[in-house]
């Protein structure tokens, strides 16, 4: 039986494909962060003291108007990233034999690392188009934090001792909020603080875009 090298190597493709989308999406969302933080720390800066309180109690609101825009976006640019590389790889493979590479090189996706998880919630047919309306409804605010009920009612005791100390607990407070927003954010985007196997949103992205990868094989 001869051996199609053309065909071996365009498998091999497929699979350095694969790593390298692994690979760049993770420091994608690594060089993303700053910016996030950077978002977080504006948004309590402009927060009216009874909505820092009110966040304090409830942060799930505020970090979910914070996150959702930014996980949509580094999806947006993940996906278009391994459509192109997927397009280069596809121009190099037998037409007629698209969806058996699918079939052999991508399945192992299944078992690639930590997204194990993230995989078994991603839909059978993902297409490029919704990668970025999808990860946020996949795992959505599941990963809770601690709620703090004593950040409001301690500055509405402190409001009646003196302007002095409400500013000192105001700013104490607030640094708190962006503390916890952020702790919050890095849990449910990288899975700080939870088991190898949790999933997250860098974790949900990464099965996703290989997802949508083998859908475009199997549909060609």
């Amino acid at each position: 039986m001869a051996f199609d090298l053309s065909v071996i190597e365009a498998r091999l493709g497929l699979l350095a494909w694969r790593d390298a989308q692994l690979s760049a999406i993770t420091a994608q969302f690594n060089a993303a962060w700053p910016a996030l933080e950077s978002a977080i720390e504006k948004q309590v800066a402009d927060l009216w003291l009874w909505q820092v309180a009110q966040a304090h109690y409830d942060i799930t609101p505020l970090a979910h108007a914070l996150i959702a825009p930014w996980v949509e976006e580094q999806a947006r640019i993940a996906a278009t990233r391994a459509e192109d590389a997927l397009v280069q790889i596809m121009a190099t493979l037998p037409v007629n034999s698209l969806g058996d590479h699918a079939m052999t090189a991508l399945p192992a996706l299944a078992g690639v690392g930590l997204i194990a998880a993230s995989v078994v919630a991603v839909p059978a047919v993902v297409s490029y188009a919704t990668v970025a309306t999808i990860p946020f409804l996949l795992i959505g605010t599941t990963i809770s934090t601690p709620i703090l009920l004593a950040g409001g009612a301690a500055l509405a005791a402190l409001s009646l001792t003196g302007s002095g100390v409400l500013g000192r607990a105001n700013n104490r407070t607030r640094k708190h909020l962006e503390d916890r927003l952020k702790a919050h954010a890095r849990t449910v985007i990288f899975g700080d603080g939870q088991p190898p196997s949790a999933r997250c949103f860098l974790n949900d992205t990464q099965a996703l875009v290989l997802k949508a990868g083998q859908t475009e094989l199997e549909i060609a």
